[in-house]
């Protein structure tokens, strides 16, 4: 067996030492297919774990069509633990809100499923609880199943309370009932072994029609201000609706809303507030929200469904510590089957679990059956608490080649040059399943609709290299443009810069279509793929050609590959800071270039040189906000801050 280290290659034996055992996993069965028929709540009595200990939950969300069909519409779905305050009182606590698809053209059979991080919700998911799934709409239907997964092993740190700070929902834009008289301020008394706190919104905006078509399609903010310090301001927003995995919708499921898109959950809004709060002492949290008034018209009152929550952590168990939270790709998951199948470079997402910044972590990654392993070292930051997403190298015939699962493996084997402190999260197994085999010949067959040039194609090469792109066209017009590839791993990706696809029944575009055609004789028809027309903001589709998946490979792996370019930011952390802040360079920029800090008033009040990855350490600051820079020849990053006092 091979591993492959990129930049050269070490050769070394497997053993079982190799992988690190995941912990045993409880499931925790809740409702299953109740048939949500109209508005109103459906109640189960779940038992979850009365004691253990659980390094994380995940709850499964699984949406699908009753017998006689799904809902056309878009209507609000909430899941709910009951908490017991005292014997005769209690409160719901959401573990998530899901605004359904317009899914009146699904078949009885169809399903997706969601897989939603609960973990912070553990001192709430013990012993026996019922759980409620509210159902906010007025047409027959759907059905839903919830399911738990309670991961056995040391969680990074202990959830030691979860405190909601405003839940309801309230009309938007009265002078004579403000929302501000319902988000008022609230002393919370911070548990004694406080080690970190966190505060979470989930908002959603409903309603349209009037003044700004508030409160479902204006983008206003909200303001979090802990012991009169504005910690938060952040607008409730998603600009990602188009490029939803639930695409081809039966309503106007492309277009950005107030928090929330059709068919997905609910954005979180999660910001770590330790820096305005200590063990305890009492906090006063007060939400403020933007200015508006309506002035009628709207198809009802503009309201928003507020979520507020403060989360109470105790100190982090481990230092240096980094979890593997998912697979995006390869991956078989509902959620990110606009991302696959896919023949090369995987995409995960990795967590900082421990008290340090990580600045580098070593990886190391396989296909069950294959005899190579893959190592690689990320280099980049991610502050204590946080994740991100990273592409990791590998071409096709050396990750995938003689395969005997479809199992993705892919584990943690050092973090900032050291060993990674808790095994227990450092392994991750994903299935996923096989992309489509492609003649090196094949033809692109696009049928324009009235969009002029917003659509535009691309097929890449396993390393990010473009054989064919179409970056202009001419409305209601047809394209055959031939596409040649020697065997290899390609991908090609369409987009729309408009956002509404190659069909969308509220515009004056008409339709289009993309087909992909084999180029050989009289093999035009059938079609090797059909994109949906309907696809939105962007589409892609993986391929292999002159070889299948799991092919035995043919040569050796290359000694030398070009690094991916991941995407550079730049990282001030912690961030509010009540001292010292760190400023780091995330990704790959080239070093040597100066940091400057600005204060509000713009004046450079500190520089220094950034000269590696661990990034600069700044203290001395003023309480107030601040603008970092990093400048190189070719680079120019920006980065806010706030230091408090």
């Amino acid at each position: 067996m091979k591993l492959v280290l990129f930049s050269f290659i070490v050769l070394f034996s497997f053993s079982s030492a190799l992988i690190a055992a995941e912990g045993d996993t409880v499931k925790v069965q809740s409702h299953q297919e109740t048939h949500w028929d109209w508005y109103g709540n459906w109640y189960d009595t779940t038992a979850f774990p009365a004691s253990g200990e659980y390094r994380r939950i995940i709850m499964y969300y699984t949406l699908g069509c009753p017998s006689g069909g799904c809902s056309e519409w878009d209507y609000t779905t909430i899941i709910e633990v009951e908490d017991p305050i005292d014997d005769s009182t209690s409160r719901w606590v959401e573990l998530t809100r899901i605004i359904t698809p317009y899914a009146g053209n699904k078949g009885n059979s169809w399903e997706f499923v969601y897989e939603i991080d609960v973990t912070d919700y553990a001192p709430v998911l013990t012993g026996e609880r019922r759980v409620r799934a509210q159902y906010r709409g007025w047409q027959d239907g759907f059905t839903v199943s919830i399911d738990f997964d309670f991961i056995e092993g040391t969680p990074p740190r202990e959830v030691l309370d979860v405190t909601t700070l405003y839940d309801g929902t309230f009309k938007y834009g009265f002078s004579n009932n403000p929302i501000e008289n319902y988000l008022v301020p609230t002393d919370i008394t911070m548990h004694p072994e406080l080690g970190g706190a966190k505060f979470r919104m989930v908002a959603s905006g409903h309603s349209f029609g009037g003044n700004e078509n508030c409160a479902e399609f204006c983008q206003k903010w909200y303001q979090l201000n802990v012991n009169g310090n504005n910690a938060i301001q952040e607008d409730i927003w998603r600009d990602d609706c188009g490029s939803n995995p639930l695409e081809a919708q039966t309503g106007t499921w492309i277009y950005d809303r107030a928090g929330w898109c059709p068919g997905m959950e609910t954005k979180r809004f999660d910001n770590n507030i330790s820096a305005y709060v200590a063990a305890g002492q009492t906090a006063e949290f007060d939400v403020n929200w933007e200015s508006y008034n309506y002035n009628g018209g709207a198809g009802f009152d503009p309201e928003y469904i507020i979520e507020a929550t403060i989360f109470q952590y105790g100190d982090w168990n481990y230092a240096n510590d980094v979890a593997i939270h998912d697979v995006l790709s390869p991956s078989s998951k509902d959620q990110y089957w606009d991302k696959n199948p896919g023949c090369n470079n995987p995409e995960i997402v990795l967590a900082n679990t421990g008290s340090e910044a990580v600045t580098t972590i070593k990886l190391e990654y396989w296909v069950e059956g294959s005899p190579e392993i893959i190592r690689h070292t990320f280099v980049g930051a991610i502050p204590s608490g946080e994740s991100r997403s990273i592409v990791l190298p590998a071409y096709d015939k050396w990750l995938f080649g003689e395969k005997t699962k479809n199992l993705f493996h892919v584990q943690v084997v050092g973090v900032n040059n050291t060993d990674d402190e808790y095994e227990g999260n450092n392994h991750f197994v994903s299935s996923f399943e096989d992309t489509k085999v492609f003649p090196e010949q094949f033809i692109i067959a696009f049928n324009n609709n009235g969009g002029g040039s917003e659509t535009k194609y691309r097929v890449e090469d396993e390393r990010g290299n473009a054989v064919y792109e179409r970056t202009s066209a001419s409305s209601n017009t047809n394209y055959l443009d031939t596409v040649t590839c020697a065997p290899g791993c390609y991908t090609m990706y369409v987009e729309d810069s408009g956002c509404d696809g190659l069909r969308f029944f509220a515009n004056n575009d008409g339709n289009g279509r993309i087909w992909l055609h084999s180029a050989a004789e009289g093999q035009f028809f059938p079609p090797l793929h059909q994109f949906e027309d309907e696809f939105g903001c962007d589409a892609q589709l993986s391929f292999t050609v002159g070889y299948e998946m799991g092919d035995e490979e043919t040569m050796e792996y290359p000694a030398a590959i070009d690094k991916l370019n991941y995407e550079s930011s730049l990282l001030a952390y912690p961030n509010p800071s009540s001292g010292e802040i760190t400023i780091a360079i995330q990704g790959q920029v080239e070093l040597g270039g100066e940091v400057f800090v600005y204060n509000s008033t713009g004046q450079m009040v500190q520089k220094t040189i950034m000269t590696d990855f661990n990034g600069v350490k700044f203290s001395g600051l003023a309480m107030g906000n601040y603008i970092a820079q990093y400048r190189t020849k070719n680079e120019l990053k920006t980065v806010k801050f706030t230091i408090v006092d």
